[in-house]
């Protein structure tokens, strides 16, 4: 067992396509609104457990298709009602097999589930037990911060997860034993029943922690302990008679006799999605009648020899079989332009979408990170059952074909960009999905050389670098992470295998630049890695390399993490950055005379003053806001008008921390300078909105005193409040 799970692994940074993880999770729940019928043999199962045991784990274990994947959608639906939130994680093939990726992803539902927040389990930290140890630290810190009394954990499909890398973890490795849980959490976990060695032998552990009873729905009362194995038979008579009901309902009205839904049954199998298949084909007439179904894993073959004969093999092998295999092929919802980008017929399209329609799911709106356009005028279309993806790849004939609509895709972005890259369009949603998607299409399709190629174009790392910051720039931070990562790891490429060391200082940037985007979502581990690793290149480029003229990029990452740190809480940690940080930009400002830094300068010594008023540092604090406000106002005074909005900001912050020391004459002076340096932009009613913006929550912040503070500080103001009175719209006092 030690073999198998060391007990020391080896970190990596990663990062991964959101919008992977988002499309995935749809692809398992197409049609769940309208084809879920309770399984009430499992969920009432499930739900014993829970009201009977203090924590522990289930281990839900069936074939594939049996509807593993609803009944966890369907504790996320019940959830609720119980007071037991349930924060599922759904495995597929690629990026949701990574164990950061699911740390990333538990923790943004957990931030959608509930108002309360906590930081995700931190990764990247030197053992197994560690892991482990943060994992239980996250649930509990949930449990408390929202006063859960019960909360449900679902990993869904153990099964697709792949044995780790030497010295690498996997998602089981953050399980602990049952008795180190949260008091009132329980853990689903669902799976076939051949899993990989290594998520075998973790899973058997946990059972090995614990008594391991086995449940089956032969049962009416299930055992409880700390390690339940629910195991679902596709024979089992409650799963039979939930298939018949379901049947019974969904099947077409001329095959709704009990003769038909008994035949249609034992074709299926017991497996749910073989009986929403045949019902869906019968009632598109594929197949004449209940006669003409074949064995439930026989559909998709025979299905798609229905079709070929009813639209003839000219047809099929030109357009309909085509359209499965670049929808399979494609790396998320593509419109019809980009199908027929790729070379199928556009015309024929439309008619070849009505016949496969059971096998597609329709996207009319399309999502935040799915592009850079602010129009959105057309469809996008996906293959929507994961199982029709994995017939497709499995199958020896189907899977060559699939991965030359991968060539083919791949050789249509490297022919339409190569050398072209800075003009890819980011509001065109095909150029858009080449620079991000061309990469996982070279791979599946094995096209080696070509893929070299681009990793050693530095004009595709500059487009991912640009486009990702207008993708920053318009919240879309998912997508912004997405492509500052394709563009890192081209930098990457071409300084450690081309040896293009002039390019470290590109990388740095490019790492800075991603650290916003994680930092942005919450995910603050992540941009910790990133400003570390830039502040690393940066100070070697700095001090080794004397290239002094990048003094203020390490200055930025210097603060970059800082301000990371600060939000995590570490503000000690914080200070030592920002001290840092300010060092140098005092060097350049002061001594080397950068006065286009002075602002820069500030704004670090804003960030200081507010990590040294959390730590109740009090003169440190005002301290630096007064050198921060003192540089921002000269600048002003300069002729710098546009600094007016962060001039008020600070302000705005200084009178805080002035209120808090109950400083009322410091705080009354901060509230006439602020509307000293808004009254030329108020009084000409053409303010800029980042000023109107600042000025009106100064503004708020006045209303928000309670009387007896207004009245202390209409005192301090004197003469002045009845004109502060009138300008910030204040009551009298």
């Amino acid at each position: 067992m030690a073999a198998l799970l060391p007990p020391v692994f080896e970190w990596k940074r990663t990062s991964y396509n959101q919008k992977e993880v988002a499309e995935g999770v749809r692809l398992v729940f197409r049609d769940f609104e309208s084809e879920y019928l309770r399984p009430a043999y499992l969920l009432d199962a499930f739900w014993d457990i829970v009201e009977r045991q203090p924590k522990g784990y289930v281990h839900l274990v069936g074939p594939a298709g049996i509807g593993k994947t609803y009944v966890v959608r369907g504790l996320e639906r019940e959830g609720p009602e119980r007071d037991a939130p349930v924060l599922a994680y759904h495995i597929l093939p690629g990026t949701l097999t990574d164990y950061r990726t699911f740390i990333s992803e538990l923790a943004d539902r957990a931030r959608e589930a509930l108002g309360f927040r906590t930081q995700e389990a931190q990764s990247k930290v030197a053992t197994r037990i560690e892991l482990q140890e943060q994992f239980v630290e996250f649930l509990r810190e949930f449990m408390r911060a929202n006063r859960l009394d019960t909360l449900i954990v679902a990993l869904d499909a153990l099964d697709e997860l792949p044995d780790p890398a030497p010295n690498a973890a996997a998602i089981t490795d953050f399980l602990p034993s049952a008795d180190q849980l949260p008091d009132g959490c329980f853990v689903l976990l669902t799976s076939r029943e051949a899993l990989r060695p290594q998520i075998r032998a973790r899973v058997e552990r946990l059972q090995q922690r614990g008594t391991h009873p086995t449940v089956t729905t032969a049962r009416t009362t299930p055992a409880l302990q700390g390690f339940t194995r629910l195991e679902v038979p596709p024979t089992a008579l409650a799963n039979q008679d939930l298939l018949r009901s379901y049947l019974h309902a969904r099947l077409p009205e001329a095959f709704r006799t009990p003769e038909h839904v008994e035949a249609v049954l034992a074709r299926c199998g017991g497996v749910f999605l073989y009986a929403f298949h045949f019902c869906s084909a019968l009632a598109a007439g594929v197949f004449p009648d209940v006669a003409a179904l074949p064995e439930g894993d026989q559909f998709y073959p025979a299905y798609l020899t229905r079709l070929r004969q009813r639209v003839g093999d000219v047809l099929f092998d030109t357009v309909y079989l085509p359209t499965l295999l670049f929808l399979a092929a494609a790396q998320q919802p593509v419109t019809l332009a980009q199908l027929s980008r790729w070379g199928l017929p556009h015309d024929r399209l439309h008619f070849a979408f009505l016949d496969l329609r059971d096998f597609l799911r329709v996207h009319r709106v399309r999502r935040w990170h799915e592009s850079l356009a602010d129009e959105d005028n057309e469809h996008r279309y996906e293959i929507a059952h994961e199982a029709f993806v994995r017939f497709i790849r499995d199958d020896t004939h189907l899977s060559a074909h699939w991965r030359e609509a991968h060539a083919v895709i791949a050789r249509l972005a490297h022919a339409t960009h190569a050398g072209r890259w800075h003009e890819v369009d980011p509001d065109d949603d095909a150029d858009l999905y080449d620079l991000r998607f061309v990469f996982p299409h070279l791979r599946e399709a094995e096209l080696t050389d070509i893929e070299i190629a681009i990793r050693r174009d530095e004009g595709y790392a500059s487009a991912c670098w640009a486009i990702g910051q207008t993708a920053y720039e318009k919240a879309r931070y998912y997508l912004a992470a997405d492509l500052f990562d394709r563009a890192l790891a081209v930098y990457r490429y071409l300084i450690t295998i081309e040896g293009r060391r002039e390019l470290a200082y590109d990388l740095a940037a490019a790492l800075g630049n991603k650290g916003t985007a994680p930092n942005s979502l919450g995910q603050l581990a992540e941009a910790l890695t990133c400003y570390d690793e830039a502040i690393a290149i940066c100070r070697q480029l700095v001090e080794t390399e004397e290239r002094r003229e990048l003094a203020n990029e390490l200055a930025m990452a210097l603060m970059n993490k800082g301000n990371a740190l600060s939000d995590l809480g570490q503000l000690a940690e914080a200070l030592t950055c920002y001290d840092e940080a300010i060092a140098i930009r005092r060097q350049l400002v002061e001594t080397e005379e950068r006065r286009e830094l002075a602002n820069e300068l500030a704004m670090v010594l804003m960030n200081k003053g507010i990590a040294q008023e959390q730590l109740e540092q009090w003169q440190d604090a005002v301290d630096s806001f007064n050198e921060g406000i003192g540089w921002r106002e000269r600048l002003v005074k300069s002729g710098m008008e546009h600094l007016t909005p962060s001039l008020i900001k600070g302000l705005r912050i200084r009178f805080d921390l002035y209120w808090q020391l109950a400083m009322w004459e410091a705080a009354a002076a901060d509230v006439v300078k602020a509307l000293t340096y808004a009254a030329p932009f108020l009084q000409s009613g053409s303010s800029p909105t980042p000023l109107a913006e600042e000025f009106t929550r100064f503004r708020a912040r006045l209303h928000d005193l309670t009387n007896d503070e207004r009245a202390q500080l209409y005192a301090a103001l004197g003469e002045q409040a009845a004109l502060v009175q009138e300008g910030m719209s204040l009551l009298p006092d």
